[in-house]
């Protein structure tokens, strides 16, 4: 049974989104959210997570709004204490509780017609969908990997259980339908189109892994080489040192490079590496920030097992298995905070353009 607080917590999603498009028999199908709705806001909220009921219509909201301002993500919206001086990173994030509200129905969609940005949406995501359709009668020359990899692709959650069941065929189809792109396929990919399976139907989960790879820098992580892993290992590096100098003087006296360890997390957005749940509230802020969102997940992680890394009598052994086992966070709710001081931190934001920029300039 839901609690109230959780209850509250829906009905305030269910006050931020409006659905904007329904197809013949009434159901939803393009959601959007609430023009009056303040961006501050939206981000505190997202670090407490979506609630699962909602979060298909806020992912795909709030990814077709950002690609709507041609990739400028938020950048810091609110002020946190974050230190950059410490190995502990101090960070606290000093929301304020909700304020008692009385519940309100979905916001109806008018009867004005879509706006210019909302019928580019909705285009693209029909062109999408008939994309999916229409790659499904062509031969791609990694079926046959992909077969093999499907099983063992999140296979711990019940829709992936059976073998050539509905989930695992209907993941087969969306990486056969996504392997006839330009970056072909790698076993990556497996663990991203799975999360958005257990959300949206096929053909939908294939448009917003899409959209993800042409917008969210997913095309570039990819890619022959990887050269966007590298940029985000580089990122990295740039912030440990900045933010957390005894982690990262520790790390490169025992010669432990972020490839060493975190190139899995880059690759799959974290699917395997932390619980399910911890997985869905990062992708929550992914959505938000976009890209910087990896960067500050995967230092967040840095930050919560930081004491394992400088501890005395660690080396290079024991500080590879501690970054590469499974992550269980003691604490979801501060992680998470720690993720969001990051990404609002105007000092730190700006670093990460500059490292970006500065790496891109090298190659």
């Amino acid at each position: 049974m839901l609690s109230l607080k959780e209850m509250d917590r829906i009905e305030k999603w269910r006050d931020m989104l409006q659905p904007k498009h329904r197809d013949i028999g009434s159901n939803v199908r393009l959601w959007r959210l609430k023009a009056k709705l303040n961006e501050t806001t939206l981000a505190k909220r997202l670090v407490k997570g979506v609630p699962d009921r909602w979060r298909a219509a806020a992912w795909e909201s709030i990814l077709l709004r950002n690609i709507e301002k041609e990739g400028e993500f938020p950048r810091p919206l609110y002020s946190q204490n974050v230190s950059g001086s410490s190995d502990k990173m101090s960070m606290k994030s000093g929301f304020r509780p909700a304020s008692t509200r009385s519940i309100s129905t979905i916001g109806e969609e008018t009867n004005e017609s879509l706006s210019s940005s909302e019928q580019i949406n909705k285009s693209t995501m029909d062109r999408l969908t008939k994309e999916y359709f229409d790659k499904q009668s062509e031969p791609s020359s990694y079926d046959i990997q992909i077969d093999l990899d499907v099983p063992r692709t999140i296979s711990g959650h019940f829709l992936f259980h059976n073998r050539y069941g509905l989930g695992q065929r209907n993941l087969f189809h969306v990486l056969h339908a996504f392997s006839l792109q330009d970056n072909g396929y790698c076993q990556g990919m497996g663990p991203i189109a799975a999360t958005l399976l257990c959300y949206y139907e096929p053909e939908k989960a294939y448009a917003m892994i899409t959209l993800l790879d042409r917008h969210y820098g997913m095309h570039e992580v990819f890619k022959h080489g990887f050269p966007g892993l590298l940029e985000h290992l580089h990122v990295q590096d740039e912030i440990v040192k900045l933010t957390m100098p005894k982690v990262y003087e520790k790390l490169d006296q025992e010669n432990v490079p972020p490839t060493s360890y975190a190139t899995k997390w880059y690759i799959t957005l974290f699917a395997n590496t932390v619980p399910f749940k911890t997985q869905l509230r990062f992708w929550d802020m992914l959505m938000f920030y976009g890209p910087d969102a990896i960067v500050a997940f995967s230092i967040s992680i840095l930050w919560s097992l930081r004491h394992n890394i400088i501890e005395k009598n660690s080396n290079f052994e024991t500080i590879l298995t501690s970054l590469s086992n499974f992550f269980i966070p003691e604490d979801e709710d501060t992680l998470m905070s720690v993720c969001s001081s990051i990404l609002n931190d105007a000092q730190i934001r700006t670093e990460m353009d500059r490292s970006r920029e500065n790496y891109r300039s090298e190659q």
